[in-house]
This record gives C-alpha cells, structure tokens and sequence, in this order.
C-alpha cells in the first residue's frame, strides 16, 4: 500500500466537500524554511464529498510511516480574502486511493515528444524517446548501440520492422534525419519512440545502454551515440546496468537523458556519473540498491535527489553528488545503515540545508560539505566519524549549525574544517584538545563566539579577516 498523507480539510467547523483546485507541496522536513526546495508538488487536487483529502506520495517522500513532513495546500479564491490555504506538519501513512503527487524535479517534457508509458503497467519492457539531429553527410550519425542479457526485441519507432536479439547480442541502428517517420520537435530536431521487450519466455536480467556503436567514421568521433532523452523501463529480473558515458570526442551517450525511470527491477548496480542533463530519476529495486560510488557526479541539472526504493547496507557514498550544483535536497535516507563512507557525498553541489545521522558509525565525513555556497542549515550527528577534514570548507552562507555532534575528542586533522565560513557566526561546543592539525581551521570567519572545553584557557584564532577572543575551557 502506497504512503502519503489523509487529512480532512475545514471552513471554520464546516468540511470542504468536493472543492478542487488545489495546489500542493510537500518536504520531507517537518519544519522547512524559505530556502528548503519542496520535493513534491501537485496542481489540481480535490477534497471528497466529507472534506477528505488523500494523496499518494509515491516516488515522493523518503520518509518512513509515522514520520512527518510538511504539506502546503492553496487553492485560489475569487479575492484574496477567499483565498484558502493550509499549512503545517503532517504524519506520513499508508493511503487507498489517493491523488497522486508529483516530483518536483523541473522535468516538463515538451508536448512534441512522443507520448511513453509510467512504468507502472504488469509489463516487461523499456520506452525510450531518441533524440535525431541533422548531420552533415547522412547516415554518419544518431547511432544508438543496445545490448542486453536475455533475448529481446527492439521496435526503433522509424517505420522500420522490429527486430529479434539473441541474448548477450548487441543491437545497432541508424536513424536517418530525413525519415519522415520521425517526429519534428519544437526544440530543433526530431524523435522516435524506441521500444524494448524480452521475447516471449525471456527476461531481461542486464541492461547495457554504455555500448559504442561499431561504425567509426573518418575523423574518429562517434555522433551522438545513443541520444537517449527519456527512459522509462521495467525489468523485475534485472540485477545490473550499464549506462555510463564513455569519454571518446563527440560521443554524449546519456548526457542528454533528461529522466530516468526504473520501476521494478530485483537489484540494481549502476554509476549515473555526467549525465549532465539529468532532470529526474527513480529506482525501485526489490533487493536494494548495491552501490553509491561516484553515483550522481556532474549530473550539473539534478535538482531533487533520486527516490531509491531500498538500499543494500554499508554502500560506499564517496563523490555520490560531487559537482550537482543544482541539486538543492538532501535525501532523508537512513544513512546510519545505508553508508560506508561519505567523503565528499556532496561535494561542491547547491544543496541549502542537510540534516544526516550516521548514528554510530566509524565512517569517513571528510569533505562531506565542501565547496556546497549555498548550504545555510545544517544538523549532523556523526559521534564516531573517523574524519572531519575540510567539512565545511568555503561553505560560505552557512549561518545555522542545529547540531553538530562529533567525536569526542575530535579526530587529530582539522585541516580547514570551517575554512571560509564567512556567515558563520557561533560555532555549537567542540571538544577540541592538543595535538591536533589546525591549519586554515578558521581561515577568512566571521565567528563570535564558540566554546572548546577539552582547552585550559581563553585563547584567539587569528587568520581570519577579523580576530576574535574565543572561550576555551
């Protein structure tokens, strides 16, 4: 049963029946603050015949049962005064029936691409749309290589006939631009719907879209091999994938697929690394999800971070979001039993606030948070992390420290930990004592106040554009 949220909507002690309209948001924080991006949105909700409004918070939330999130409800009124609006925490359940909400990722597909399925049909297959471009000599470009394990068929959606695959073959195609099978897009080029099915007894157990295609032409580059722009697919026996991109000039493999949906597969292994256009992804893998190393880097245009249905224990996490400079969340995982290692997790990426809990964990949080301008918020309980090295380095709008909870004592490098930290004013109590690396510790603050029992005395920290007196001991 999917979770979401069951409330009852009122005028005053009157019930709301049957009014629609309404907009809504929700965060999986229970308390969001103006710079929190929503992860769920919907336009047109409708309350019942009681009041009673149910929303499906599938591929949404993150949040376990009876954990609350924040919903913002709005539907316009003929006048300000009839506006009507609700806002407030609310408790995450099992829901029937309910209005489903969207993810707020910013993916729009334009209306000129062709129309593919949700992936939630009881159908073994993947739609894809491909993107075809003009090319200067015809055929040498817009080729797409597929291979997979179990036999399988591919319709290219170019009027030309399907084809058969034996399992472990790859299969190639041409698409030629002036195909008039193709359908023209707004946006300067054409499309085709790409349909992939195991053939009948068959089941797709791995899925390779990395593959290059075999024609090289004269100057040795590969054009725009395999321009996937939407993959939607669900393969309930599938175990592994290959969808990285291969570095060879010209070629862009999956750095122009804008959303990527899994909807059912057994396990999952897989790097998303540079794609670069990547808008939205979800991965629902039955036994979890095995890896998270260089997991998301450089996918530049990721805003919200991938709703993943179950993780395997102790994944490394290491550069999982390096360089997302747009991803504004960070996802309400069980880091205390997901993680192995979160050095640089979130590395040079846009996220505003971060609240994680490794519990009791002796992991690595080096670098978790270096270079992210924009993180203003930040709770962290990591009482047994082995490092802490360049934590906060030029984290440069960070203001509010809930908590921070480190070991104690603090690991022996503290090497530029809260470098650069320009809006930090008060640091929360550290137990700092001798024999540690401090260098750069505070390099260019603003602090006023923090408080170091594990030291005898008052002391300063100079090297900052301001030296302030700080309360030791």
């Amino acid at each position: 049963m999917p979770l979401g949220v069951s409330l009852t909507l009122y005028d005053g002690s009157t019930p709301l029946a049957e009014v629609d309209g309404i907009k809504a948001f929700w965060w999986d924080y229970a308390d969001p603050v103006d710079t929190d991006w929503p992860i769920g949105r919907a336009d047109n909700l409708a309350t019942d015949s009681s009041g009673n409004l149910k929303i499906d918070l599938t591929w949404v939330t993150q949040l376990q049962e009876y954990d609350y999130g924040f919903l913002l409800l709005w539907r316009e009124g003929t006048s300000y005064q009839q506006d009507r609006i609700f806002a407030g925490r609310v408790p995450v359940t099992t829901v029937t029936s309910g209005q489903r909400m969207q993810r707020n990722s910013g993916f729009v597909r334009p209306p000129d691409w062709p129309d593919i399925w949700d992936g939630e049909s009881e159908i073994e297959k993947a739609e894809m749309v491909i993107g075809v471009w003009p090319q200067p000599t015809s055929g040498t470009g817009n080729r797409i290589a597929i291979k997979a394990q179990g036999a399988f068929t591919i319709d290219w959606g170019d009027g030309s006939t399907p084809e058969n695959f034996a399992s472990g073959a790859t299969a190639e195609h041409i698409y030629d631009y002036a195909n008039t099978n193709l359908v023209p897009c707004s946006e300067g080029y054409k499309t085709a719907k790409l349909v992939l099915t195991p053939q009948s007894g068959q089941s797709i157990t791995l899925l390779d879209l990395s593959q290059r295609p075999s024609a090289v032409i004269a100057n040795g580059n590969y054009y725009w091999a395999n321009p996937i722009l939407d993959f939607v697919g669900r393969f309930p026996s599938l175990t592994g994938m290959s969808i990285y991109l291969f570095h060879s000039s010209g070629a862009s493999s999956l750095s122009l697929c804008r959303r990527f949906w899994l909807t059912d597969s057994n396990s999952f292994s897989v790097a998303f690394s540079d794609m670069f256009s990547l808008l939205d992804c979800v991965i629902v893998a039955r036994n979890g999800v095995n890896t998270a190393l260089s997991w998301f880097s450089d996918c530049y245009s990721l805003v919200i971070p991938p709703y993943i249905s179950a993780f395997v224990s102790n994944a490394s996490f290491q550069y999982a979001f390096i360089r997302c400079r747009s991803l504004k969340v960070v996802p309400k995982w069980p880091w205390a039993t997901v993680a192995s290692d979160l050095y640089s997790c979130f590395s040079g990426s846009g996220i505003t606030r971060a609240e994680i809990d490794i519990g009791t964990k002796a992991i690595s949080i080096a670098r978790l948070f270096y270079d992210c301008r924009q993180l203003r918020r930040v709770s962290l309980n990591a009482p047994n992390a082995t490092s802490v090295s360049y934590l906060f380095t030029d984290c440069l709008s960070l203001t509010t420290i809930d908590q921070l909870n480190l070991p104690n004592p603090l690991p022996a490098d503290l090497t530029e930990l809260f470098n650069d930290c320009r809006a930090l004013k008060v640091l929360p109590e550290l137990n700092y004592t001798s024999g540690h690396t401090t260098t750069n510790m505070f390099t260019r603050g603003q602090l006023i106040r923090a408080k170091f029992p594990g030291m005898a005395s008052t002391f300063s920290i100079a090297n900052q554009q301001r030296t302030h007196v700080l309360q030791a001991g």
